[in-house]
């Protein structure tokens, strides 16, 4: 199956981070952590704008905005690679949701992590989204 995204409209973001990550205080500390995992791992990201996109699939993630690739690492399964910034958002989310799942134990958090893992299935960058992931 095909899975699309969609680019979340400006007037529409308020409402994007409780819809898919739970209460406001959750979804800012998630939100957050995203954010931070991004300065780690994204070479020269220092910071800026964001897209938020929805799936096909009822999932959502939220991507830096750069052109082209860049460099990605990730420590602590010593990953080293390049990603375009929708696969670079896209595995930082799926990343942090996976990690926010164990810390609440939310069953939402965990269908979310699901559809995520559907759509990096589907990603042309799934190999490298993959050994991220790993």
């Amino acid at each position: 199956m095909k899975i699309t995204t969609h680019i979340v409209e400006e007037k529409n973001r308020k409402d994007f981070l409780p819809k898919y990550f739970g209460a406001i205080a959750r979804a800012i500390i998630i939100e957050g952590m995203i954010y931070s995992c991004a300065g780690k791992m994204i070479s020269g990201y220092n910071g800026g704008a964001w897209v938020f996109k929805t799936c096909s699939n009822g999932a959502a993630y939220i991507t830096p905005e750069y052109d082209g690739s860049r460099n990605i690492t990730m420590a602590e399964n010593y990953y080293e690679g390049n990603m375009s910034a929708d696969a670079a958002g896209l595995a930082i989310t799926t990343l942090v949701v996976n990690s926010m799942t164990a810390k609440y134990q939310d069953h939402s958090l965990y269908a979310l992590w699901e559809k995520l893992m559907d759509v990096v299935a589907s990603h042309p960058e799934r190999k490298e989204l993959y050994k991220f992931l790993d």
